[in-house]
Formats: structure tokens, sequence, C-alpha cells
């Protein structure tokens, strides 16, 4: 009997623990979840990629730029905890995903003022939209760009006499046989085939492809004007092929005196030869007289060839040993015709003429 009643109060001591641990498990109060601040680990570049261009020609004041193509990336990773106190807490995950964001060592400005060679590297980094890591990525460095950036630095004629304080600058040629050669210089010194499309010279005849030299023949008269163009820089030749003819000359000038000119003398005992005495035109090609140890004068008129010039130093030299050369003379020009000019003999008439 007493065997039966100890083991009736062990069961129900039993049940009472069991009852009492489901009572004190029921009574759970929780304050979850708490959620714990993400923990962030940065992606990185798998392939910066390559440079869609990597080099470019252009002009003094344009712009130069390339892309990157090609930029792949290790996503990154993010987590955080949920902490519960009636249940097991729980884990969040996710992927950080990139864009490429590509930026330059220097930077490449937005024109080129100046000629020269520059070069700017390129570098790729992941830029992300989760707000919640947004930690760029390391960046990495994806390639070189060079940029060659176009002048006229000179203009040059290969033969010519220069016009003082001429603008463009005019070069003076007479004309005779062969070429003017126009030469452009760029900076930098580039060969021809490297130089752009916003590169030019213009005027005259092409030499191989044009774009450095050019051409004008010396054996007509002309009046030619090269230009070279490159962006925003641009130099000018211009070279007059010039020719030079006597139309008259006028000896006896003032028939009634012989002290600065010629003397009158007839052609027969009834005609007197009158000024001028030489004529292009007609072939009139008369006697002249002159008295010794005189200095005299003589009136020329001149026509220039092409008519666009309008001034011209021109002096004669002597071609034997009777008439002296004639003093240098500034000769102005209206339609390429000269009025009549007046040219003193360089030194005296040693004999009579």
């Amino acid at each position: 009997m007493k065997q039966r009643m100890k083991k009736l109060l062990l069961t129900l001591t039993s049940m009472c623990f069991v009852a009492g641990a489901l009572a004190q498990f029921n009574d759970c109060v929780e304050s979850g979840p708490r959620i714990k601040d993400w923990v962030c680990v940065t992606g990185s570049v798998d392939n910066p990629g390559t440079l869609d261009e990597t080099e470019k020609i252009i002009c003094v004041g344009d712009s130069a730029g390339t892309g990157v193509s090609g930029t792949t990336f290790n996503n990154g990773k993010k987590t955080r905890k949920i902490e519960y106190d009636c249940q097991e807490d729980e884990e969040e995950s996710g992927e950080i995903t990139y864009s490429p964001s590509v930026f330059w060592e220097p930077p490449i400005p937005e024109s080129f003022p100046d000629c020269g060679i520059f070069t700017f590297t390129a570098k790729v980094k992941g830029v992300t939209g989760d707000t919640d890591c947004p930690a760029e990525t390391e960046a990495v460095e994806v390639g070189t760009f060079t940029v060659k950036v176009v002048a006229v630095e000179d203009l040059t004629p290969s033969d010519g006499a220069l016009i003082p304080d001429s603008s463009p600058p005019t070069y003076v040629v007479c004309v005779g046989p062969g070429d003017v050669t126009v030469t452009a210089s760029p900076c930098p010194g580039l060969p021809e085939e490297e130089l752009p499309g916003c590169w030019t010279l213009v005027g005259g005849e092409p030499i191989e492809q044009g774009k450095l030299r050019r051409k004008v023949s010396k054996e007509t008269p002309s009046d030619t004007t090269f230009t070279c163009t490159a962006g925003t820089t641009q130099k000018k030749v211009r070279i007059l092929v010039v020719k030079i003819e006597v139309l008259e000359i006028h000896f006896n000038h003032d028939p009634n005196s012989a002290n600065s000119d010629g003397v009158t003398i007839k052609k027969d005992k009834n005609t007197d030869i009158v000024a001028p005495e030489w004529v292009k035109a007609s072939s009139k090609n008369d006697s002249i007289c002159y008295i010794k140890n005189k200095q005299p004068d003589v009136k020329v008129k001149l026509k220039a060839q092409p008519a666009s010039v309008t001034s011209a130093k021109i002096k004669a030299s002597s071609v034997n040993e009777l008439l002296p050369g004639l003093n240098e003379q500034t000769v102005s020009f209206s339609d390429g015709v000269s009025s009549l000019i007046t040219f003193t003999m360089s030194s005296q008439l040693l004999e009579p003429v």
C-alpha cells in the first residue's frame, strides 16, 4: 500500500514540473525583432575593360575623349541579423551590384588651347545605388589615351622678297623658270598622312597630298594666296609672280632744253625726232643724242602684271658702256599701268651718245 502511494506522489510531482515548465514557456514576452546594421563586403573590378580609342589627333580649340567598354565587377555582399526573444534569430543577405565610373588622371580638358602631345590615364571604379552599402570599389587602371593637338606653326615660301609690313605677308618673285613652293609646318611635327581633317592647306597646286606643300609657277604672272588652317590657328602667305614691261621711253622729254635730257635731233631735214623715242606697241625705236658730262633723266611708262600690283621699286642696269644704269625709283601702278616716271641715270655720260 505504501509503495503505491509513493509512485502516485512521484507521478503527480513530475506532472506538476512539466506543467510549470510549459506555463513558463507560454509566458515569453517578445521584444524583437531587433534588426542589426548591415555588414558590407565591398565588391571589386573583375575586368577593367578596354578603351574605345587609344589615340586621337585633333586641332587646337577642339575637344577629345574616348569611352571604356567591357567593364565587369565582382558583386559585393551584405548581411544583417534579426534577433528575437522567443524564437531563433534570422539572417538576411543580398548582393551589391555596381556600374562603371570612369575618370582620368590628369583630367581631360573641355578643349585644348595649345598644340602638343598629351597623355591621360583612364581609371574605372564601381559605384552602386545600394543605399545600405554605398561604398565604391577600388579604382583600377584601364589604359592610356594620347591626344595629339595640331596647330599651324609656320607657312613659308621657297623664294621671293618680303614686302615689309604687308598683311598677309606678301612675297614678290619675278617671272622666270621654276616654281615657288609654300611649305606649312605643323606643331607638333606630324607627317602628312597623320594630319587630321581639321588641317587644311589651300592655294596654288598640291605637291603630293597637298597638306604640307603647294606650289605656284613662276613662268606666268599671278597673284596667289596660300592659307593653312588648323582649328583656331591660321596663317596666310601671298605670292606675287610679277612681270614688269616697259611701254614707252622718253629720252628727249624736254625739247626746249638739253640740261637734263637728250638733244633734239632730226629724222630727216624736215622731221624732228620727238619723244617717246621707244614704244613697245608700235616697235618705234628712234635714235637719241646726249651731250657728255651730263647726268640726264629719262621718263618711262611701265606695265605691271598681275594688275593687283600697286607699287614696285624699279631700277635698271647698264647693258653696254654707252649708257649707265638708272637709279632705283618707287613706281605706282593703277590697273597695272604707271604714269610717266622720271629716272635719273646712275652716273654722268663720259662720252657723247
